[in-house]
């Protein structure tokens, strides 16, 4: 199976638990479909990850709201840091750092983002 039909069927999983969520009455079974719902999300960035060293395109999928992320550039060289944020209207638009203006306001235009790696943490022994 070619990793474009696993990602497929992961999004219509990921739909089938947001359906049971929409619906369910029972908190449990709301939890259970909405951490089901993450880890689907979860291996889903691991095989992009492994598709194109990360970078996932905007034209097929956003990042989630107002999380920080890295930023790759139609006409800038460097990828930088920056955030997705949704407005109230369902568009939304993607800022570099803390700064309130939009990278469409500043002439940056935004191709692909990543997931931000995790920080270095040194191996324990068994010993603490």
């Amino acid at each position: 199976m070619q990793a474009k039909e696993i990602l497929e069927e992961i999004e219509m999983k990921k739909k089938k638990c947001l359906d049971i969520v929409r619906v369910e009455i029972d908190p449990m079974e709301i939890t259970i479909h909405r951490e089901q719902y993450k880890g689907l999300r979860m291996a889903e960035d691991i095989i992009r990850k492994h598709m194109n060293d990360g970078w996932i395109p905007v034209e097929e999928r956003l990042p989630e709201d107002d999380r920080y992320i890295f930023l790759s550039f139609e006409n800038f060289l460097l990828p930088m840091i920056g955030r997705y944020e949704q407005d109230s209207d369902g568009s939304g638009n993607f800022y570099i750092g803390d700064e309130t203006e939009s990278c469409i306001d500043q002439d940056m235009y935004v191709t692909a983002w990543r997931p931000l790696l995790e920080p270095y943490r040194p191996e324990r022994s068994g010993e603490e």
